[in-house]
């Protein structure tokens, strides 16, 4: 499966075509690394490409004819839609079903496996025998999975281990709708019962039903008020499955009389192929039986939502934990109609059937509030189908990334070992962006404050610009290729703390997360690092988990630490990327540090804090390059402000300086304002101590996880805020980061150096510092979030500009800058105490009132939802030649927002001005919120247009002024 993806249709194309060159001119590929590199290590965009292959020659082919069924392309706005399951009821087993997929995934065998062995007692055979039989018997299993008792286990176990499947692929449900003993498999993930009572209730179900007398089922297309009056006593309404289709259910002979009459109608019904009269009044003598056996089991109130067959609603607390309930569901009529009614009100959803077959995708797609838009998937082909079990998996799994489900790459591949490859890079579609200087006024040397979009676009230009100036040892390729060697030797480390504690020496020993805290005595404050080593033990296939319990740890031999380090010391050792003799001593004593009995700041200072007094740490290339992007873009943003503006920068965790020696030397001395901040006053004293030589540098505490202003920071007061690998060890990153933007001033920067992928070196090192964390936007014990997490994060935090440095995000660490809006501004409290540059004009002075020079180049308009539509008439020629102007675009449509072409509050200022000017009208920037658009805007002045030739001439100059 190859996924490509850009911001514009015409970088996916120029994708596609640079990925056909590169794989023509190297045969030798390994596909599977391509796939890999492709999926694993480049963000998804909204244009999105996917592709299923059997090898380089079949790949190039496909991208070449883009037409070919097994090429799949997709533009979608959402890119995390939520996903509801869908299991199918009995009906849809066949032999065989799934049976590629058993082979060759872990997650999906084990939890087949697991099942099957819980079933067997209950069954009195191995169900995997039925399910996947040897090629002779396969037309006797075929007669014996088509019995109740053998059927509805069969089914319950292939799509449970479907479900658990999917969730290793980081496809999480938001919902679930199950038909018949389909809801069983939503109600066990929701947790409302326990997989093994799950189990013993199906078996014990199926084999009630099959004691009764033998019934038969038919699906007739009618409406359900059209039947009524022809059922009689015998049969009853089973199903609902669309609005206008239903089955009826009854014994054999009512059956008959009622197909023979509606075909007589020229109604044509069909017999479904089952042994009973499901959902009948022929299941009500195992009704009271089966409660009881219900009642033997605990029910718990569901995790999740899920669709209740016997109401078409949404299942309630009462309704999950009640006994009769489930009788009752056995009896009555499943609404499968009502339920999906309620899924489509919410058409951005993707529906994902998770069981054999297509039955419920073909009736979701059937039903008339199915929105056009609306993706259903299915995961298992139907029997009848001779494609690849694993290809159709693959195919959904791709579509669903098409779609804009948020999915785990890492997990798709956690049982394949492939690397990564150099491909061909994002194809940018280079267009010119600069701005030039506006020209010298007559009179002098006349210096205005740039507008915030130019001073936005000074900032990323260079941070861009630095960005692509990489040292010869920060290679991509060589980087990832040693990281696979530091990964597993963290993971081992963790292997090895495990072994000393004496945890799992036992094979038979199974633990919660709470035992191993309390058997052996772990420091509460490591509970949620405990639980990230445990993950990344069971991802890395050295520990099983079966229901929150963990067993069968594989250990690592000294040996194969001893040889991991060496590997890693081979390849980071001269480059110093990374500091190998803290990961070593970390490593090394991670048992006694979480026991209690080692003090990891000790480790740290002696290592860390102590080498970075010394410069040595500094000097690391990986530093060097990620602190040049901010010195280069902080530098920009300082040379492109008038000698008049005082810059006031905030510096926050700035610890022992290493990102504050690259920054001073570039600001000046007389018109900044540095604001050096940290948690513990130790580090202000060596900063203080370290940068005497900057007197324009003030060091005061901070601790950002509190309100500011309860520190005695004053609202709004800074321009500029820096904040390197600090702000993932908060508890709350929305919570910090709503603390940051009000620190900074209307339309002022952020400039945040973060790591944005997991980093087991950092699991085992400085994660054992880390604080707990109470966000939802983060694992446990898993501090960084993905670039997009950030992004979103500071959207919501009304950061209106986002970006981040370098594009690829191969060496994990990003720098990340945003904008604050410019049209919420804090008011500044009067009363001030002065200082010795009162009289200077800070960065947020009063909007420009100068009329802009005419931008020396225009860019192209951006890639909008909307197509472009020209101005048809003067007034809107008028306003589309101001904002071209303001805004540096060639083309403006009529339909185009104001606000999606890069306007912001303050060129909206300057827009209305020259639309008072150009017109003599009212407006105010609501009055632009409010209609974004010229055809909006347009029609706003004809309508006061018209009123003003009513008014006297007096009047006229009465608003003209």
């Amino acid at each position: 499966m190859l996924c490509l993806s850009a911001k514009t249709a015409n970088a996916l194309e120029q994708a596609t075509a640079n990925l056909i060159t590169h794989l023509k001119e190297h045969p030798e590929l390994n596909l599977g690394d391509v796939a890999y590199t492709l999926n694993s290590g480049r963000r998804g965009f909204n244009h999105r490409r996917m592709l299923i292959c059997q090898d380089l020659e079949d790949a190039v082919k496909g991208l070449s004819n883009l037409a070919a069924q097994q090429v799949f392309t997709n533009y979608t706005e959402i890119t995390e839609r939520s996903v509801v399951f869908m299991f199918p009821g009995q009906g849809s087993q066949y032999v065989n079903m799934a049976r590629e997929i058993y082979e060759t995934e872990t997650v999906f065998r084990e939890q087949v496996d697991y099942c099957s062995e819980i079933l067997e007692p209950l069954l009195g055979l191995d169900l995997r025998h039925i399910i996947y039989p040897s090629d002779e018997k396969i037309d006797e299993v075929s007669k014996q999975l088509q019995q109740t008792e053998i059927a509805q286990p069969a089914i319950f176990v292939i799509e449970y281990a479907l479900a658990k499947l999917w969730q290793s692929y980081g496809v999480e449900p938001q919902a679930a709708i199950g038909h018949s003993i389909g809801e069983y498999v939503a109600a066990t993930l929701a947790e409302v019962f326990s997989l093994e009572d799950a189990l013993s209730l199906v078996a014990a179900r199926g084999q009630m039903m099959q004691q009764l007398p033998t019934g038969a089922m038919l699906s007739v297309p009618l409406p359900a008020d059209k039947l009524t009056s022809l059922l009689g006593s015998e049969l009853s309404v089973a199903a609902i499955n669309q609005p206008s289709q239903c089955v009826v259910s009854g014994s054999i002979a009512a059956i008959d009389t009622l197909q023979n009459q509606l075909a007589a109608q020229g109604i044509e019904c069909k017999l479904l192929h089952t042994s009973h009269a499901f959902h009948s009044q022929m299941m009500e003598p195992i009704l009271e039986a089966f409660a009881e056996q219900v009642k033997k089991v605990t029910l718990n109130p569901p995790k999740f939502p899920y669709i209740s067959n016997l109401t078409g609603n949404w299942i309630t607390v009462t309704q999950a934990t009640n006994p009769d309930y489930y009788a009752q569901h056995l009896r009555s009529t499943v609404q499968f109609a009502q339920g999906v009614e309620k899924l489509l009100a919410t058409p951005e959803q993707v529906l994902l059937e998770v069981g054999p077959g297509h039955t419920l995708t073909t009736l979701v797609k059937k039903h008339l509030d199915k929105a056009a838009a609306q993706t259903v998937l299915a995961s298992v082909r139907h029997p009848q189908e001779k494609q690849s079990d694993t290809r159709v998996l693959f195919n959904t799994f791709g579509q669903l990334w098409l779609a804009g489900v948020k999915v785990d790459w890492f997990g798709f591949y956690s049982q394949d070992e492939y690397y990564r490859l150099p491909l061909p890079t994002y194809p940018f579609e280079r267009q010119r962006y600069w701005i030039d200087p506006p020209q010298k006024a007559a009179w002098g040397q006349l210096q205005t404050l740039p507008p915030t979009s130019q001073l936005w676009t000074s900032l990323t230009q260079a941070g861009q610009k630095q960005a692509n100036t990489r040292n010869a040892e920060l290679n991509e390729l060589t980087y990832q290729e040693n990281r696979q060697w530091l990964d597993r030797l963290g993971t081992a480390y963790i292997n090895s703390a495990f072994k000393q504690l004496g945890a799992f020496s036992n094979p038979q020993d199974k633990y919660s997360l709470e035992n191993l805290l309390g058997q052996y005595h772990i420091s509460p404050r490591y509970q949620q690092l405990l639980s990230r080593w445990l993950q990344i033990l069971v991802r890395q296939g050295q520990l099983e988990q079966h229901d929150g319990l963990f067993s069968g740890l594989v250990p690592c031999s000294q040996d194969y630490i001893n040889e991991h380090l060496e590997q890693v010391k081979a390849g980071f050792g001269a480059s110093s990327l990374i500091d190998l003799d803290l990961v070593q001593r970390c490593g090394e004593n991670l048992a006694a540090v979480i026991v209690g009995e080692q003090e990891p700041l000790e480790i740290f200072n002696e290592l860390v804090y102590q080498k970075e007094n010394n410069g040595s740490y500094s000097e690391s290339p990986l530093i060097y390059y990620y602190n040049s992007i901010l010195r280069s873009s902080l530098e920009q943003v300082v040379k492109s402000l008038p000698s008049s503006i005082h810059l006031r920068v905030l510096e926050i965790g700035g610890g022992t300086g290493v990102s504050t020696q690259a920054l001073l030397p570039v600001l000046q001395p007389k018109q900044t304002n540095y604001t050096f901040t940290d948690i513990g006053s130790g580090f202000l004293t060596q900063a203080q101590q370290k940068f005497n030589d900057y007197p324009f540098v003030e060091y005061k505490l901070l601790d950002i996880d509190k309100s500011p202003t309860e520190q005695g920071f004053e609202k709004s007061s800074f321009d500029v805020i820096i904040a390197s690998n600090v702000l993932h060890a908060t508890r709350n990153i929305d919570q910090t980061l709503h603390h940051v933007r009000s620190l900074l001033a209307p339309g002022g920067f952020l400039l945040v150096w973060e790591i944005t992928q997991p980093k087991i070196d950092f699991d085992i090192s400085w994660g054992l510092l880390l604080k707990p964390l109470d966000d939802k936007r983060r694992n446990p014990g898993q501090p960084f979030i993905i670039l997009d997490q950030w992004f979103e994060a500071l959207r919501a935090q009304d950061f209106v500009q986002v970006a981040a440095f370098p594009e690829t995000e191969a060496l994990e660490h990003q720098i990340i800058m945003a904008q604050a809006s410019a049209s919420a501004a804090f008011s500044i409290k009067s009363g001030q105490k002065d200082t010795e540059h009162k009289s200077q004009i800070s960065l947020q002075i009063k909007p420009d009132v100068f009329q802009q020079e005419n931008l020396s180049a225009l860019y192209s308009r951006p890639n909008l939802p909307n197509s472009y539509i020209a101005p048809s008439n003067d007034i809107e020629k008028k306003i589309a030649e101001i904002w071209q102007e303001l805004l540096g675009i060639k083309q403006v449509g009529i339909h185009d927002n104001f606000f999606e072409l890069g306007g912001d509050s303050l060129i909206a200022v300057q827009v209305l001005s020259r639309l008072r000017n150009t017109f003599s009208i009212k407006l105010s920037v609501a009055n632009l919120f409010e209609s974004p658009t010229i055809a909006e805007i347009a029609a706003k002045l004809e309508k006061q247009l018209e009123s003003d030739t009513n008014l006297g001439a007096i009047d006229r100059e009465e608003i003209a002024i």
